[in-house]
This record gives C-alpha cells, structure tokens and sequence, in this order.
C-alpha cells in the first residue's frame, strides 16, 4: 500500500497540484541530506538539479525539471528508480538491519520475472505486470498524462481511478518501486482497490448478483421456470475462461419444507 500511496504522489508531483514542499524524491541537492556520499551516488550522469560550483544550493521540483525535460520516459525512469535509489544507498545506516533496494537499469531490466503467477486464464486486471510490462506503461502513460495535461487551462490534472491512464499509470510507477524494495507486486484490479479505496466485494460482486437474480425472477414471471438456472461467480475464470457459470437448478428435496410440493412437518 505504501508504494500505491508514493505511485500517487508521483502521479500528483508531475501532473497534478504543485506542491514543493511534498517532493518525491530525495532532495540531491542539500549537503546536508547524505553528505559526501549522497552527492557523489548522484555526481556522475545525473538528471537531476545539483549544488552549483558557487556553492549555493539550486534546487529544482519535480514538476518543473519534467517539464524541462519534456515528460522524456528515459529521464524521468531513471530518475526515479535509478539515481534516486543509489542516493537512499549512500545512507548506509538505514540498510544495517533492513534489505538494501536495487535500482534498475533501463538497459538491463530483469528478463524473466517471480510474480507468483503467469498469467494464464486471467484478465487483463487481474495479471501481475513484469518489470517489463510496467517499463512499457510507463512510458505510454507519460506521453498520455502529457498530451492530457497541455490540453487543460490550468495545466493540471486531478488522479481518477476510473481514468485508464491515470490507473495505468499508478500500477506500473508501484509495481517498479515494489520490485526494487523486493516487495510483491499486484495486478491492476488489487492497485486500483488500494488506491481508490473501494471495497471490491461490495462495489463489484454484490451488484453482479443482484443482476443475476433479477434476470433469474424475470424468467419466473414469464413462467419459464425450466429456462431457470443456479448461477456461479467464480473468483478466477475456469477451464473454459469463464467468470459466471450456470447450472441447472436441482429438484425440490421431498423432505424439505420450503421446496417440497407437499410440505409436511
């Protein structure tokens, strides 16, 4: 959950509200923050706003460094899970009792992946994205978010769970910092209910059933009761990739007082 809440502050950080003071990353640029051995993890390649040669410190928000950047994937990639991550491990007293996180090199991502599952009979919200995968959304939803925030008058945009590319967004953004800090990733349909704070049991399967009865009382009101059917929602698709399965209904047990045709006590 915490990399879902950190995906949507990176999300707000880029296209939404500015707020400097709520920066994502590490602050690079204070001598302060990791000394000698955050400055030189960041000294060499880095994309980011550093201490100048005056020795004043120039700091750069997120926002406008991607906007200088022009939202390039690559940069905001590396930034992010790359330099930012080296800088936390220069400041090797947070790792002594705690696993150290890896950063990833967008040249050498992992090629094969530990999620769990394979994806086989799953929907698309339901599969658990490589490392890969989530490298690909990102840099699609970035050109989408852009092209989306150029398009509005204040030139900001408010995080929609039921907006694809923002969901898209946030999915790919947790599962790539959860695989550096050798957490479990989710599916999109597991992100979305942590970032929207929904209760999937309650917003999705109750209403499939309550559909599913009202089509079932439908066929008793017309009296075709043999066209009847016990209807099954399964939690993952069966053999034949199928969610909702039916059966025919069962005879009445003679022994029962409710659906017998002559109840007796």
């Amino acid at each position: 959950i915490h990399c879902i809440v950190w995906a949507k502050h990176v999300f707000n950080q880029l296209f939404g509200e500015v707020d400097d003071e709520n920066e994502v990353s590490p602050d690079t640029a204070d001598p302060e923050a990791a000394g000698e051995a955050g400055a030189a993890a960041v000294s060499e390649g880095s994309t980011s706003a550093g201490p100048s040669t005056t020795g004043d410190v120039e700091r750069t928000s997120t926002r406008k460094w991607a906007e200088e950047s022009q939202y390039n994937a690559d940069k905001i990639f590396r930034k992010l899970f790359h330099e930012d991550i080296k800088y936390l491990l220069s400041m090797d007293k947070l790792w002594r009792t705690r696993r150290p996180p890896t950063p990833l090199d967008l040249d050498h991502l992992p090629d094969e992946d530990n999620t769990g599952t394979d994806g086989t009979g799953l929907l698309r919200d339901q599969r658990v994205w490589s490392v890969r995968d989530c490298v690909a959304v990102l840099k699609r939803t970035l050109s989408q978010l852009k092209a989306a925030k150029e398009s509005r008058d204040d030139g900001q945009l408010v995080w929609d769970k039921d907006d694809e590319s923002s969901m898209d967004f946030v999915t790919a953004v947790a599962n790539l910092r959860s695989f550096i800090f050798g957490i479990g990733r989710k599916s999109r349909f597991e992100c979305k209910s942590m970032a929207g704070n929904i209760i999937p049991a309650i917003a999705t399967t109750n209403a499939v059933i309550a559909g599913l009865v009202v089509m079932e009382a439908l066929k008793v009101l017309q009296h075709q009761l043999e066209a009847c059917r016990t209807v099954y929602l399964n939690t993952q698709p069966n053999y034949q990739k199928k969610l909702l399965v039916p059966h025919r209904l069962q005879k009445p047990n003679p022994k029962c007082y409710v659906c017998s045709e002559r109840p007796e006590v």
